[in-house]
């Protein structure tokens, strides 16, 4: 069902995966790769979908590059900033509530929070910078 909802929002597999998780499919429209990772339920919990882009990378993390990680953060709706290995993705949860359930509207907060964070490599440059 991944692909399926993917291919209906323009989307289409990308031959090898953004390393973010082993276990992911990634797909890409125009210069946007969107990496889709299902989350296993816990406790009777529905499972989820995890969308997530690359929109930034930085060299080093001093405490002002964090409070404005957390601040962009505060201004994502239904979005969230996350670090791993240098990179900066914009994450997003969906919860899958079928079968072959959709989540276009999180693809959909996934587009917006990446445009948002358009500049952010050259923006978080300064703060990484200060000491």
């Amino acid at each position: 069902f991944l692909s399926g909802n993917f291919s209906e929002a323009g989307y289409i597999p990308v031959e090898k995966n953004v390393p973010l998780t082993q276990e992911s499919e990634s797909y890409i429209s125009g210069t946007t790769v969107i990496t889709a990772q299902i989350v296993e339920s816990v406790n009777d919990c529905p499972e989820l979908v995890r969308l997530s882009s690359p929109v930034a990378r930085t060299s080093s993390l001093t405490e002002p590059l964090m409070m404005e990680l957390l601040q962009l953060n505060a201004e994502l709706a239904n979005a969230k900033l996350v670090i791993n290995d240098g990179s900066i993705y914009v994450v997003v949860d969906s919860v899958i509530i079928a079968p072959k359930g959709t989540f276009a509207r999180d693809l959909a907060f996934v587009e917006q929070a990446i445009k948002r964070c358009e500049g952010l490599d050259g923006y978080l440059g300064l703060f990484a910078l200060t000491m």
